[in-house]
């Protein structure tokens, strides 16, 4: 089938982002990034418990957001290739695929 080879390489590509994500992961829990606070609120007959979350560091969030746009670009390259197997192949298709928007 022509064109299936590219959304393979994004799906493996996507792979290795969400490898290197679990490794990010376990670094990051083991700093122990979050305190945990409790406190009595008696009047209200109540306990409140605080969680302070320290901020995501910026490897991860970027790892996270290659790792998603590769697997949607895996979608957007089959829906391609699935295309082209028509006899006039579309100008234009993408994912979600969507017959009728009203």
């Amino acid at each position: 089938m022509p064109g299936i080879a590219d959304p393979k390489l994004k799906l493996s590509w996507a792979k290795k982002h969400l490898e290197s994500l679990t490794s990010q992961l376990r670094v990051f829990a083991k700093s122990n990034p979050y305190t945990f606070r409790r406190e009595d609120d008696a009047k209200n007959q109540r306990h409140i418990l605080r969680v302070n979350i320290l901020d995501v560091p910026t490897d991860i969030v970027l790892t996270v957001g290659d790792a998603f746009y590769n697997l949607r670009s895996a979608l957007d390259q089959l829906v391609w290739a699935l295309s082209r197997l028509k006899a006039i192949p579309p100008r234009f298709v993408q994912f979600p695929v969507i017959e009728d928007w009203n």
